[in-house]
């Protein structure tokens, strides 16, 4: 059974919503506890974020599929239980997994807020390098260090079988309900992948190039901007 960490408002909505937040690798949690807080405050909708398998107090093997699995299985059961609106907000990595979830469930997901978003797996031999440089020389938690090579291999599966770039015609359904929000001077990810997002999506689409480095360190123009979307596109 997956743990999952729920922010509860203190006067909330008779509209059963929700903000899920997924985080982004290698596992950074502070960012996504600190804009839940904001929006679950700000809205009295709850917020719920949890660790993927592998990770903090979900134990397990960490594998990409399974991120993206479990979060499928998070939305299943948030539907189960009556929520109507589930909202996405997702940091790097986690932006990929949300891409993923939302090209199969359109239905189920009504906006979506992308932070310096993964749009593209890097190819496997960048994701080797990658895993292994960050192993030897970080205090690496035990599910990326068991297995940093099968993590290689299955990140060239998803390159080939998830494109978003090329499968931009499905996310146009909920462009206007959708916003990424990247600093320009990202050394992380690299802005280019969501400036040509946003070139193909065309009209209804917004990328705001702001933020001054990959785990925006400042968040009052991010916040600023999530506001508005909250608030604007989802009718919040």
């Amino acid at each position: 059974m997956l743990n999952v960490h729920w922010i509860r408002p203190k006067k909330p909505r008779i509209k059963k919503q929700v903000f899920l937040f997924l985080h982004g690798f290698p596992g950074r949690r502070t960012r996504n506890e600190n804009y839940a807080a904001y929006l679950t405050a700000k809205y009295q909708v709850p917020s719920l974020h949890f660790q993927y398998l592998g990770l903090g107090d979900n134990p397990g093997t960490f594998s990409f599929k399974n991120c993206i699995e479990n979060t499928d299985k998070v939305i299943t059961d948030l539907r189960s239980q009556g929520y109507e609106d589930i909202f996405l907000v997702a940091h790097s990595f986690g932006a990929f997994v949300a891409l993923n979830v939302i090209k199969n469930r359109l239905e189920d997901i009504s906006g979506a807020i992308l932070l310096a978003p993964l749009i593209q797996m890097p190819n496997r031999e960048q994701i080797e390098e990658t895993l292994f440089n960050f192993c030897e020389t970080q205090n690496a938690l035990e599910g990326y260090s068991a297995n940093y090579k099968l993590l290689a291999e299955e990140s060239e599966e998803l390159s080939r079988s998830f494109l978003p770039l090329q499968d931009f015609e499905v996310y146009k359904a909920i462009s206007g309900r959708l916003t990424i929000i990247h600093p320009p001077e990202d050394t992380v990810v690299p802005i280019a992948g969501s400036r040509l997002f946003r070139e193909r999506m065309g009209e209804g689409f917004e990328l705001f190039e702001l933020g001054d480095n990959h785990w925006f360190t400042g968040t009052e123009e991010v916040l600023s901007v999530m506001y508005n979307t909250v608030e604007k596109k989802w009718n919040l």
